[in-house]
C-alpha cells in the first residue's frame, strides 16, 4: 500500500465520521411488568403460541404480539392503567383470552443498565487506532528506508 493510498482512506474516514461509527446495544432489567401463563385442560402449557396484547384505550389494534415460552408464558410492560387484553391462540383451534388489571404503573427502569459505549468515544477510539496504525506503518517503513541506505554504504 502506498503513502498515497493510505492518506486518502485517512481523509475519507476523518470526511465521513460516521464510517468510523458503529452502534451500541444496552439491556434494561424492568422493574415492573405483568405476564399470563396459558395451559390446556390437561395442566400442559400452550408452548410456542401466538399472543396479542390489546390496550385498554385500543380494542382494535394490538399493542404487542410474540409467542409464548416453553412454558406457556409471556410476559409483557404495560404503558398505561386498565384492564388489557390478552389473547393466546394455537393455530389449532385453541384460543384462550385473558383480561389483566393493570391497577397503577411503578418507573418501569432500574439503574441496571449494561451500554457498550457512546458514539463519541466509539469515534475517538477509531480515529485514534486508524492514527495509531498509520504511525507504526511509517515508523517500520522509516526503519526499513534508514537500514537500507546504511547497508548501501
Amino acid at each position: 500500500m502506498t503513502i498515497r493510498v493510505a492518506i486518502g482512506i485517512l481523509l475519507i474516514a476523518l470526511g465521513h465520521p460516521s464510517l468510523c461509527l458503529g452502534h451500541g446495544v444496552e439491556t434494561e432489567t424492568f422493574a415492573v411488568g405483568t405476564g399470563v401463563k396459558a395451559r390446556y385442560s390437561d395442566e400442559s402449557p400452550m408452548a410456542y403460541c401466538d399472543v396479542a396484547i390489546f390496550a385498554p384505550d385500543d380494542a382494535e389494534q394490538e399493542y404487542q404480539t410474540g409467542i409464548t415460552d416453553r412454558n406457556g408464558c409471556f410476559a409483557f410492560v404495560p404503558d398505561t392503567s386498565g384492564v388489557w387484553r390478552v389473547i393466546v391462540d394455537d393455530g389449532m383451534g385453541h384460543q384462550v383470552t385473558a383480561e389483566v388489571a393493570v391497577d397503577s404503573l411503578q418507573a418501569t427502569g432500574t439503574d441496571d443498565h449494561h451500554h457498550s459505549g457512546d458514539r463519541t468515544s466509539s469515534a475517538i477510539v477509531g480515529v485514534s487506532l486508524i492514527f495509531g496504525l498509520f504511525g507504526i506503518w511509517a515508523l517500520l517503513r522509516g526503519s526499513r528506508r534508514a537500514a537500507d541506505e546504511n547497508s548501501s554504504k
